[in-house]
């Protein structure tokens, strides 16, 4: 697998390489867009990475010419997108057929979570972790919340990850969490994911401050709704674009 990076600055190709090196890609970076243009039909990369901050006249026509060279699905175009992307622009890169927008600057494990989503879509990466796991932006709806086991107060607070095995929690109340022993069985906890509120048991794995969660009671169909709605994720930040 061939990624390439159409940036100035070299912390993108030290996030790209970090993400994808160990997986047996190779990522080359260009700096100057009209060089990567006219090396694109002797790389053919599979996977594009274009920061179109740094070159906001170029990435339209970049992206028209890689689209003539790989379809959709052979061919994944991502668009790192800074504070001058515009919706009139979202809607030009949906047009010229790119899979997916990544906002930037942000934090590392952010931009990787964001590229990962987008890309699982469409290739299966090589990554030993079961359990793909997806980290929640602005755009997304997902809360959960849970009873304490002694007073059954509902306990609430915000999703810092997840998995389809378990969650990572930060809760709105730590005087009320702090004494929760790690080990203890939760029933009835509930996660609404979009319109829908899935109800399963927990087993609080982890209680410092934040919280790990196993969801031991997740169903199979609980389990595919997750699954579709973490591979989504570019349908839904590119419909925030357009909002």
């Amino acid at each position: 697998m061939i990624v390439l990076i159409v940036a100035r600055e070299e912390r993108l190709k030290e996030i790209v390489n970090a993400q994808f090196i160990s997986r047996g890609a190779s990522v080359i970076h260009y700096r100057n867009p009209i060089k990567a243009m006219d090396n694109l039909e002797e790389i053919r990369p599979d996977i594009v990475i274009f920061y179109t901050q740094d070159f906001p006249r170029h990435w339209k026509p970049f992206m028209r010419f890689y689209r003539s060279l790989n379809n959709l699905e052979n061919g994944i175009a991502v668009l790192l997108t800074g504070d001058l992307f515009t919706e009139d622009e979202a809607a030009k890169a949906q047009l010229l057929g790119v899979n997916g927008l990544v906002p930037y600057p942000q934090e590392e494990q952010l931009v990787q979570s964001s590229l990962e989503e987008i890309i699982q879509r469409y290739v299966a990466l090589d990554d030993q972790r079961r359990s793909r796991r997806y980290t929640p932006r602005d755009y997304d709806t997902l809360a959960f919340m849970f009873p304490h086991p002694e007073s059954f107060t509902i306990l609430t607070g915000t999703v810092l990850d997840i998995t389809v095995e378990s969650i990572r929690f930060y809760p709105d109340a730590l005087d009320k969490t702090a004494g929760i022993p790690e080990n203890t069985l939760l029933e009835n906890c509930s996660l609404q994911v979009d319109d829908k509120i899935l109800t399963f048991a927990c087993r609080l794995l982890r209680n410092n401050k934040s919280m790990i969660f196993a969801m031991e009671g997740l169903g199979s169909e609980d389990e595919a709704l997750l699954t579709h709605y973490f591979a989504a994720a570019a349908e839904r930040a590119l419909a925030s674009q357009l909002s």
